[in-house]
């Protein structure tokens, strides 16, 4: 049996107590979404003998990547959000730096993915030239859960 999927059939959210909530779907400037793990769950060390003994590790952080257009609304709204955060960071205000939170849903399949504890790598590089580019925003998260 075939499956099927769509780029329009994913959604998502983007919620920050500072900035509001940004929803987007697969067509609103958005080229693609990478959800990433960035936690080794397990650890494995080899004595001498050759004894293996396994360590199960703790966390769940990762990464949230998006590349968009460079004049696209997502783009707007996460500029404000890395200076937000920036700015309130700087001056002494770093308790919401990791506030955030996404929510990534692909209605066809099902899956969905939480991202809490979000904050920015930094500002993308923004390219200018005789066409519009696009950019690549990078995304930390303290814990990714895959459903």
């Amino acid at each position: 049996m075939a499956t099927t999927y769509a780029f329009k059939s994913v959604v998502g959210a983007f919620t920050d107590p500072d900035v509001g909530t940004y929803t987007f779907a697969g067509q609103e400037g958005v080229k693609h979404i990478t959800i990433s793990n960035a936690t080794d769950r397990t650890a494995h060390d080899t004595a001498a003998d050759g004894t293996v003994m396994v360590s199960y590790v703790s966390g769940a952080s990762g990464s949230f990547e998006v590349e968009c257009q460079q004049n696209s609304s997502l783009h707007s709204f996460l500029i404000n959000w890395a200076n937000t955060k920036f700015t309130e960071s700087e001056n002494g205000g770093a308790a919401l730096f990791a506030a955030a939170a996404i929510k990534v849903i692909d209605l066809l399949s099902g899956a969905t993915h939480i991202l809490t504890g979000v904050s920015p790598l930094k500002i993308p590089d923004k390219p200018y030239g005789p066409a519009g580019a696009s950019v690549t925003w990078r995304l930390m998260a303290a814990d990714v859960v895959n459903q």
